[in-house]
């Protein structure tokens, strides 16, 4: 049996809160996880997390250039195969790229099954 590996992301705050409820859940399930935010969700994630997730939250620290773009992306493919991700689920926030993006556009290129949660109103 495979072991399901999740990697979560997420953006903004409301995602932030959303994605924790997340994995609170798949927690009990004794899946593996991962968790990758930009700020602000990073900021909250790092108060609301408990400490076991919060030893594993990885911060996201791409500057913005003119290799934005494709910097996030090379960063996205490596933490997929450094994390063996095999399931992810991120935040849908909408102004720009961000790293639910290139998770997205990432796992659809390897077949890993990918998810969006909207959060309210959003």
């Amino acid at each position: 049996m495979i072991k399901t590996k999740i990697l979560f992301s997420a953006r903004d705050v409301a995602a932030a809160y959303e994605i924790k409820n997340f994995i609170t859940f798949f927690s009990k399930k004794n899946y593996t996880i991962n968790v990758v935010a930009m700020d602000p969700a990073y900021s909250i994630l790092k108060k609301i997390l408990s400490s076991v997730y919060r030893k594993k939250l990885i911060k996201l620290k791409i500057l913005k250039s003119k290799n934005y773009k494709k910097n996030l992306f090379d960063f996205s493919d490596k933490l997929i195969k450094k994390t063996e991700s095999n399931l992810i689920i991120t935040g849908l926030s909408m102004n720009n790229i961000g790293i639910d993006e290139a998770l997205i556009y990432q796992g659809k290129k390897k077949n890993i099954l990918t998810f969006s949660i909207q959060d309210f109103p959003g």
